[in-house]
């Protein structure tokens, strides 16, 4: 599909004409490799006519204006990552994505490291093994595949116990294979992090530390959460995203929330979502384009024309071609003006995913 098509139809560009192997992957933490986590690099980009500036995260309260609003994910991240076996005795790992219900679970089986897709999906009826000390051992029956062509499968546990103490005990922060060792969990979780239930971290939020957060409220900037909590990332969009599995995220907008919201577009402020769960959870909060204070499933998926009038502006990480976050980002900015940037970011020497450089997203980026 031509990128003219593609815009008449609202079918987002998830390629933006770049090849994956021309990224740069943050293969360690930014404060292993700099002097925080705050050291990282901010692409700045004017919404309306794509004027990009190359700038340091430490910068921001600077770049934002006083009486602007960040809107950030307190979702905390869980060790979501479950050494395993099958019923062969094959080692795995199992990637949980979420509860489903009581003692039911999806989740996604991997390699033994965890790096990469197990080599088959389990099929309906199989088992899979959780073992932890004493010789104790639970037992997950497959039920079915979340979707046809999801890697994903809910599966059914043994007495239909909770998950919960087996990931207090065994679990691990899920990784990839471009980060170069594990970490522990707490370079996972963001200086907001509040419930726990985040499979993945709501990484847009990880380069926020005290100091930042100081520099704003000296700068008139406001601060106000959600919660959302985020599944797994690990499935590329192999066809349309209208036909693409993206399973609904359990969300709660508080009214205080609501109210910042609200009270910062009435004073000619600028509300600025930290993150593509941040704009799903407000834009499934206004189905109607009404804000209201709800707590339930995220299941809006922003794209080419949705009304994203409730938000002004997007800072967010780098992401892949093919991956479902590249059309939230073109709600914001227009395929050609994403394209310029990623250009840049990768001339620049930028460092994509969880650990990486940030992008971010306004309106009125000359004026400020």
């Amino acid at each position: 599909m031509s990128a003219a098509v593609r815009a008449m139809s609202g079918e987002p560009d998830l390629d933006l004409g770049i090849a994956p192997d021309r990224l740069l992957p943050a293969r360690e933490p930014a404060e292993i490799r700099g002097a925080g986590r705050d050291d990282v690099r901010l692409l700045l980009q004017e919404r309306d006519s794509g004027i990009l500036r190359h700038q340091s995260f430490r910068d921001l309260a600077e770049i934002l204006r006083p009486g602007d609003l960040l809107v950030v994910n307190r979702s905390a991240t869980l060790p979501a990552s479950l050494p395993a076996r099958d019923g062969r005795g094959v080692a795995l790992r199992i990637h949980v994505a979420r509860r489903q219900g009581p003692g039911c679970y999806r989740v996604e089986a991997r390699s033994a490291d965890g790096l990469s897709p197990a080599e088959h999906v389990p099929a309906p009826g199989a088992q899979i093994f959780l073992e932890r000390g004493h010789g104790e051992r639970l037992a997950l029956e497959v039920l079915r595949r979340a979707s046809p062509d999801s890697r994903q499968i809910v599966v059914a546990v043994e007495g239909a116990r909770s998950l919960g103490p087996w990931l207090a005990e065994i679990g691990a922060p899920i990784r990839y294979g471009y980060v170069t060792r594990a970490w522990p969990l707490e370079f996972y979780q963001t200086v907001f992090a509040g419930p726990p239930g985040s499979a993945e971290m709501p990484s847009a939020a990880r380069p926020f530390t005290l100091s930042i957060l100081a520099s704003l409220r000296r700068r008139g900037v406001r601060v106000a959460g959600l919660v959302l909590h985020c599944g797994l990332s690990s499935e590329e969009v192999t066809g349309r995203l209208a036909d693409h599995f993206l399973p609904p995220e359990p969300f709660w907008l508080p009214q205080a929330t609501v109210r910042a919201i609200l009270e910062t577009r009435a004073g000619g402020g600028r509300v600025v979502a930290v993150g593509t769960t941040v704009v799903r959870a407000l834009m499934s909060a206004s189905p109607e384009g009404r804000l209201v204070p709800r707590r339930g499933l995220a299941g809006a998926v922003a794209r080419p024309g949705a009304d994203v009038h409730l938000i002004d502006g997007m800072l967010t990480g780098l992401h892949t071609p093919r991956s479902s976050h590249l059309a939230m980002l073109e709600a914001f900015a227009p395929p050609g003006h994403l394209r310029d940037a990623y250009e840049a970011a990768i001339e620049r020497g930028y460092l994509w995913h969880e650990f990486g450089d940030m992008h971010l997203i306004l309106p009125g980026v000359r004026r400020a």
